[in-house]
């Protein structure tokens, strides 16, 4: 005789049952959020004290980032980083960076994009190797106008 695990049970009868309400929901539009203590599990519940509802405080303005810029939003003068994995290579040579790639914080694996009147212009740290290859099919590619050596990290 087999047994049935309760975690079985869970897996049969509850997850088909939430899936089902959260596909309804989607399809008619209603904000779905599940059952109270489904809510609370997942931390989707209203902060309460003692049953009464708590006003969540809100983030200042002077604390929040701005919308992310990519490489394409550089202007002419102005440099960023980007991740080095944005920075293509076909096999002939020719380079490219994906324009859609979001700037970053400088770090071990992002490579530095100047833009000018010229073009977009990259530093590569001396320790960081590229292999030529197919590039992907993606939106939008910039042609880089040159390419410097920087120093390894």
């Amino acid at each position: 005789m087999t047994s049935v695990t309760g975690e079985q049970i869970f897996l049969v009868l509850v997850v088909p049952t939430l899936f089902t309400w959260a596909l309804a929901a989607v399809l008619t539009g209603i904000n779905f959020r599940g059952p109270r203590w489904l809510q609370t599990r997942l931390g989707l519940a209203a902060a309460s004290s003692g049953g009464n509802t708590m006003a969540t405080a809100k983030l200042p303005t002077e604390l929040r980032m701005g919308a992310p810029r990519t490489i394409s939003d550089l202007s002419s003068g102005e440099a960023g980083h980007a991740v080095f994995t944005d920075f293509l290579v076909r096999e002939n040579g020719d380079c490219f960076l994906t324009a859609a790639a979001m700037l970053r914080d400088k770090s071990v694996n992002t490579i530095e994009v100047r833009r000018d009147a010229a073009g977009y212009h990259v530093v590569i740290t001396a320790n960081m190797k590229c292999t030529p290859g197919q590039i992907p099919l993606i939106d939008e590619r910039l042609p880089v106008a040159s390419i410097a050596l920087g120093p390894s990290e």
